[in-house]
Protein backbone atom coordinates (compact mmCIF):
# COMPACT_ATOMS: atom_id res chain seq x y z
CA UNK A 1 0.00 0.00 0.00
CA UNK A 2 1.51 3.41 -0.82
CA UNK A 3 2.56 5.19 2.27
CA UNK A 4 0.68 8.67 2.99
CA UNK A 5 2.45 9.71 6.14
CA UNK A 6 5.76 9.15 3.60
CA UNK A 7 4.49 11.57 1.07
CA UNK A 8 3.51 14.28 3.72
CA UNK A 9 7.22 14.41 4.67
CA UNK A 10 8.02 14.85 1.15
CA UNK A 11 6.43 18.13 0.04
CA UNK A 12 6.99 19.17 4.03
CA UNK A 13 10.72 18.35 2.59
CA UNK A 14 10.31 19.85 -1.07
CA UNK A 15 9.03 23.16 0.20
CA UNK A 16 11.99 23.44 2.87
CA UNK A 17 14.18 22.70 0.42
CA UNK A 18 12.74 25.04 -1.90
CA UNK A 19 12.78 27.45 0.15
CA UNK A 20 16.78 27.07 1.93
CA UNK A 21 17.95 27.23 -2.01
CA UNK A 22 16.61 30.17 -2.91
CA UNK A 23 17.93 32.07 0.15
CA UNK A 24 21.32 30.52 -1.20
CA UNK A 25 21.37 31.35 -4.94
CA UNK A 26 23.11 34.70 -4.98
CA UNK A 27 25.81 33.01 -3.03
CA UNK A 28 25.91 29.74 -4.79
CA UNK A 29 25.43 30.96 -8.77
CA UNK A 30 28.11 31.93 -11.14
CA UNK A 31 27.75 33.71 -14.69
CA UNK A 32 28.89 32.11 -17.65
CA UNK A 33 31.10 34.86 -18.59
CA UNK A 34 33.66 36.70 -16.91
CA UNK A 35 32.31 39.48 -18.88
CA UNK A 36 29.38 40.97 -16.81
CA UNK A 37 29.31 44.54 -18.46
CA UNK A 38 28.92 45.82 -21.73
CA UNK A 39 32.05 48.10 -22.05
CA UNK A 40 34.48 44.98 -21.31
CA UNK A 41 34.43 44.20 -24.77
CA UNK A 42 35.25 45.69 -28.30
CA UNK A 43 33.69 42.40 -30.01
CA UNK A 44 30.04 42.60 -30.40
CA UNK A 45 27.93 41.90 -27.33
CA UNK A 46 25.73 38.91 -27.05
CA UNK A 47 23.52 38.07 -24.33
CA UNK A 48 21.52 34.92 -23.86
CA UNK A 49 18.85 33.68 -22.24
CA UNK A 50 19.51 30.03 -21.14
CA UNK A 51 22.22 27.70 -21.23
CA UNK A 52 21.96 25.81 -24.53
CA UNK A 53 21.52 29.38 -26.65
CA UNK A 54 24.67 30.38 -24.99
CA UNK A 55 26.50 26.80 -26.07
CA UNK A 56 24.79 27.44 -29.60
CA UNK A 57 26.47 30.61 -30.14
CA UNK A 58 29.80 30.00 -28.56
CA UNK A 59 30.01 27.21 -30.85
CA UNK A 60 28.98 29.44 -34.06
CA UNK A 61 30.29 32.69 -32.69
CA UNK A 62 33.78 31.40 -31.53
CA UNK A 63 36.18 33.86 -30.55
CA UNK A 64 34.34 36.94 -32.73
CA UNK A 65 31.39 37.58 -30.28
CA UNK A 66 31.54 38.32 -26.30
CA UNK A 67 28.77 36.19 -25.22
CA UNK A 68 27.21 36.40 -21.77
CA UNK A 69 24.31 33.95 -20.16
CA UNK A 70 21.57 35.81 -18.51
CA UNK A 71 20.89 32.72 -16.17
CA UNK A 72 23.94 32.23 -14.41
CA UNK A 73 25.54 29.06 -13.67
CA UNK A 74 23.50 26.49 -11.64
CA UNK A 75 20.09 28.78 -11.72
CA UNK A 76 17.00 27.35 -12.69
CA UNK A 77 16.07 29.13 -15.62
CA UNK A 78 12.13 29.04 -14.95
CA UNK A 79 12.80 30.84 -11.81
CA UNK A 80 15.77 32.92 -12.08
CA UNK A 81 14.86 36.94 -11.77
CA UNK A 82 18.04 38.87 -13.37
CA UNK A 83 18.88 41.79 -11.59
CA UNK A 84 17.71 45.47 -12.54
CA UNK A 85 21.23 46.32 -13.41
CA UNK A 86 21.60 43.00 -15.40
CA UNK A 87 18.50 44.24 -17.33
CA UNK A 88 20.13 47.55 -18.08
CA UNK A 89 23.21 45.85 -19.63
CA UNK A 90 21.33 43.88 -21.80
CA UNK A 91 19.69 47.22 -23.16
CA UNK A 92 23.19 48.41 -24.26
CA UNK A 93 24.07 45.05 -25.90
CA UNK A 94 24.12 43.98 -30.04
CA UNK A 95 22.28 41.13 -29.79
CA UNK A 96 19.42 39.18 -26.92
CA UNK A 97 19.00 35.85 -28.20
CA UNK A 98 16.05 34.42 -26.45
CA UNK A 99 14.24 31.57 -26.37
CA UNK A 100 10.97 33.13 -24.92
CA UNK A 101 7.52 30.22 -24.59
CA UNK A 102 7.10 30.85 -21.31
CA UNK A 103 10.82 29.71 -19.47
CA UNK A 104 12.33 33.40 -19.03
CA UNK A 105 9.76 34.73 -16.38
CA UNK A 106 11.63 38.40 -16.49
CA UNK A 107 10.42 38.27 -19.52
CA UNK A 108 8.23 41.13 -19.85
CA UNK A 109 10.27 43.23 -17.52
CA UNK A 110 12.82 42.64 -20.49
CA UNK A 111 10.48 44.21 -22.67
CA UNK A 112 10.08 47.43 -20.51
CA UNK A 113 13.91 47.86 -20.03
CA UNK A 114 14.48 47.24 -23.73
CA UNK A 115 12.42 49.93 -25.04
CA UNK A 116 13.76 52.37 -27.29
CA UNK A 117 17.36 51.01 -27.28
CA UNK A 118 18.94 49.54 -30.44
CA UNK A 119 19.90 45.75 -29.05
CA UNK A 120 18.03 43.28 -31.83
CA UNK A 121 15.88 40.47 -30.39
CA UNK A 122 15.91 37.33 -31.86
CA UNK A 123 13.32 34.37 -30.99
CA UNK A 124 15.34 31.36 -31.74
CA UNK A 125 12.18 29.52 -31.63
CA UNK A 126 10.85 30.96 -34.76
CA UNK A 127 10.37 27.98 -37.04
CA UNK A 128 9.77 25.26 -34.79
CA UNK A 129 6.19 23.38 -34.16
CA UNK A 130 6.10 23.92 -31.25
CA UNK A 131 3.87 21.73 -28.55
CA UNK A 132 0.77 22.98 -26.35
CA UNK A 133 -0.54 21.25 -23.64
CA UNK A 134 -3.51 23.04 -21.57
CA UNK A 135 -2.63 26.21 -23.34
CA UNK A 136 0.72 26.37 -22.19
CA UNK A 137 3.79 26.29 -24.22
CA UNK A 138 6.39 23.72 -23.72
CA UNK A 139 9.84 25.80 -24.14
CA UNK A 140 12.34 22.80 -24.08
CA UNK A 141 12.75 22.73 -28.08
CA UNK A 142 16.80 22.24 -27.57
CA UNK A 143 16.56 18.69 -26.38
CA UNK A 144 15.74 17.57 -30.31
CA UNK A 145 18.86 17.27 -32.18
CA UNK A 146 16.27 18.53 -35.43
CA UNK A 147 14.92 21.83 -33.30
CA UNK A 148 18.38 22.36 -32.08
CA UNK A 149 19.35 22.87 -35.88
CA UNK A 150 16.74 25.04 -36.33
CA UNK A 151 18.18 27.49 -33.38
CA UNK A 152 21.43 26.88 -34.34
CA UNK A 153 20.06 28.19 -37.90
CA UNK A 154 18.42 31.27 -36.39
CA UNK A 155 21.67 32.16 -34.25
CA UNK A 156 23.56 32.02 -37.42
CA UNK A 157 21.18 34.66 -39.11
CA UNK A 158 21.51 36.95 -35.97
CA UNK A 159 25.25 36.75 -35.90
CA UNK A 160 25.29 37.52 -39.62
CA UNK A 161 23.47 40.41 -39.03
CA UNK A 162 24.62 42.22 -36.55
CA UNK A 163 28.41 41.65 -37.62
CA UNK A 164 28.22 40.69 -41.27
CA UNK A 165 32.04 41.06 -41.66
CA UNK A 166 32.37 37.83 -40.17
CA UNK A 167 29.49 35.83 -41.86
CA UNK A 168 31.71 33.67 -43.63
CA UNK A 169 33.29 32.55 -40.20
CA UNK A 170 29.98 31.85 -38.51
CA UNK A 171 28.76 29.80 -41.64
CA UNK A 172 32.18 27.81 -41.42
CA UNK A 173 31.31 27.19 -37.51
CA UNK A 174 27.86 26.42 -38.27
CA UNK A 175 28.52 23.55 -40.76
CA UNK A 176 30.49 22.27 -37.74
CA UNK A 177 27.85 22.56 -35.72
CA UNK A 178 25.56 21.15 -38.20
CA UNK A 179 27.60 18.14 -38.81
CA UNK A 180 27.41 17.37 -34.97
CA UNK A 181 23.96 17.74 -34.84
CA UNK A 182 23.17 15.34 -38.02
CA UNK A 183 24.78 12.96 -36.41
CA UNK A 184 23.59 13.18 -33.28
CA UNK A 185 20.28 12.90 -34.79
CA UNK A 186 21.13 9.71 -36.23
CA UNK A 187 22.21 8.42 -33.62
CA UNK A 188 19.34 8.92 -31.27
CA UNK A 189 17.35 7.46 -34.28
CA UNK A 190 19.20 4.22 -34.86
CA UNK A 191 20.09 3.14 -31.04
CA UNK A 192 15.89 4.00 -29.99
CA UNK A 193 14.43 2.34 -33.13
CA UNK A 194 16.36 -0.70 -31.64
CA UNK A 195 14.58 -0.41 -27.73
CA UNK A 196 11.71 -2.50 -27.08
CA UNK A 197 10.22 -0.16 -24.65
CA UNK A 198 8.79 3.47 -25.33
CA UNK A 199 7.89 5.10 -21.76
CA UNK A 200 10.14 7.40 -20.17
CA UNK A 201 9.37 8.17 -16.45
CA UNK A 202 10.31 11.83 -15.75
CA UNK A 203 10.35 14.19 -12.99
CA UNK A 204 10.49 17.17 -14.95
CA UNK A 205 7.95 17.27 -17.87
CA UNK A 206 11.47 18.99 -20.35
CA UNK A 207 11.29 15.66 -22.54
CA UNK A 208 8.20 16.40 -25.44
CA UNK A 209 9.97 17.40 -28.08
CA UNK A 210 12.78 14.57 -27.67
CA UNK A 211 9.98 12.64 -27.40
CA UNK A 212 7.69 13.31 -30.71
CA UNK A 213 10.91 12.74 -32.62
CA UNK A 214 11.89 9.49 -31.80
CA UNK A 215 8.31 7.85 -31.25
CA UNK A 216 8.57 8.04 -27.30
CA UNK A 217 5.98 8.63 -24.60
CA UNK A 218 6.77 10.77 -21.45
CA UNK A 219 5.32 10.26 -17.81
CA UNK A 220 5.67 13.49 -15.88
CA UNK A 221 5.97 13.86 -12.51
CA UNK A 222 5.85 17.26 -12.49
CA UNK A 223 4.85 19.97 -15.36
CA UNK A 224 7.32 22.50 -17.81
CA UNK A 225 8.59 24.39 -14.27
CA UNK A 226 10.65 21.43 -12.69
CA UNK A 227 10.77 23.36 -9.28
CA UNK A 228 6.70 22.87 -9.29
CA UNK A 229 5.83 20.29 -6.30
CA UNK A 230 4.14 17.04 -7.08
CA UNK A 231 0.69 16.43 -5.26
CA UNK A 232 0.59 13.35 -3.04
CA UNK A 233 -2.69 12.22 -5.76
CA UNK A 234 -0.05 12.51 -8.56
CA UNK A 235 2.91 10.72 -6.63
CA UNK A 236 0.75 7.84 -6.15
CA UNK A 237 -0.58 7.84 -9.42
CA UNK A 238 3.02 7.07 -10.62
CA UNK A 239 3.86 4.76 -8.91
CA UNK A 240 0.81 2.64 -9.12
CA UNK A 241 1.98 2.82 -13.12
CA UNK A 242 5.49 1.83 -12.47
CA UNK A 243 3.81 -0.83 -10.62
CA UNK A 244 1.06 -2.12 -13.06
CA UNK A 245 3.52 -1.80 -15.98
CA UNK A 246 6.73 -3.06 -14.57
CA UNK A 247 8.54 0.23 -15.66
CA UNK A 248 12.60 -0.77 -14.06
CA UNK A 249 13.90 2.96 -14.16
CA UNK A 250 12.71 6.44 -13.72
CA UNK A 251 14.90 9.45 -14.16
CA UNK A 252 15.68 12.09 -12.57
CA UNK A 253 17.96 15.25 -12.96
CA UNK A 254 21.36 16.86 -11.24
CA UNK A 255 20.20 20.77 -10.17
CA UNK A 256 17.31 19.33 -8.22
CA UNK A 257 16.46 17.44 -4.93
CA UNK A 258 16.31 13.62 -5.62
CA UNK A 259 13.82 13.42 -2.92
CA UNK A 260 10.93 13.03 -5.44
CA UNK A 261 12.90 10.11 -7.07
CA UNK A 262 14.18 8.51 -4.71
CA UNK A 263 10.88 7.62 -2.90
CA UNK A 264 9.07 6.61 -5.86
CA UNK A 265 11.60 4.54 -6.17
CA UNK A 266 11.69 2.85 -2.85
CA UNK A 267 7.64 2.63 -2.98
CA UNK A 268 8.35 0.77 -6.21
CA UNK A 269 11.88 -1.01 -6.50
CA UNK A 270 12.61 1.28 -9.63
CA UNK A 271 16.08 2.39 -10.68
CA UNK A 272 16.65 5.83 -10.96
CA UNK A 273 19.04 7.05 -14.03
CA UNK A 274 19.84 10.73 -14.56
CA UNK A 275 18.23 12.42 -17.98
CA UNK A 276 19.70 16.13 -17.64
CA UNK A 277 17.40 19.00 -19.65
CA UNK A 278 20.02 20.75 -20.00
CA UNK A 279 18.53 24.19 -19.04
CA UNK A 280 21.22 25.03 -17.17
CA UNK A 281 24.47 23.68 -15.83
CA UNK A 282 26.49 23.27 -12.70
CA UNK A 283 29.88 25.04 -12.07
CA UNK A 284 30.86 21.43 -11.60
CA UNK A 285 29.56 20.30 -14.87
CA UNK A 286 31.24 23.53 -16.79
CA UNK A 287 34.81 22.77 -14.92
CA UNK A 288 34.54 18.98 -15.98
CA UNK A 289 34.43 20.15 -19.75
CA UNK A 290 30.34 19.44 -20.36
CA UNK A 291 28.62 20.84 -22.83
CA UNK A 292 25.57 20.24 -25.55
CA UNK A 293 26.96 16.97 -27.14
CA UNK A 294 28.28 16.11 -24.61
CA UNK A 295 25.16 15.14 -22.25
CA UNK A 296 22.80 14.73 -24.92
CA UNK A 297 25.03 11.31 -25.75
CA UNK A 298 25.17 10.61 -21.74
CA UNK A 299 21.08 11.30 -21.90
CA UNK A 300 21.19 8.65 -24.96
CA UNK A 301 23.36 5.85 -22.67
CA UNK A 302 20.85 6.59 -19.97
CA UNK A 303 17.77 5.55 -22.59
CA UNK A 304 19.53 3.03 -24.12
CA UNK A 305 19.53 1.11 -20.75
CA UNK A 306 16.24 1.88 -19.88
CA UNK A 307 14.53 1.30 -22.82
CA UNK A 308 15.67 -2.02 -23.16
CA UNK A 309 18.32 -1.78 -26.05
CA UNK A 310 18.59 -4.80 -28.24
CA UNK A 311 20.28 -4.26 -31.71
Amino acid sequence: MFNKYKIKLLLVFILATSLFLTTLACTLIKPLSSRTTVSQSDLPIIYTTIYPLYDFTKKIGGGKVTIINVTPTGAEPHSFEPTSKLLADISKADLLLYNGDGIEPYFEDLLTTLQGSSVLMIGTNQGINLIKENGVTDPHTWLSPPCALTIGENILEALSQVDPGNTEFYEKNFQAFQDNITALDQDYEDTLAQCQERKIVVTHQAFNYLCREYDLEQVPIMGFNAEAEPSSKKLKEICQLISKEKIEFLFSEALFSPKVAETIATETGATILPLHPLGSLSEKELQGGKEYFGIMRDNLKSLQQALEYKP
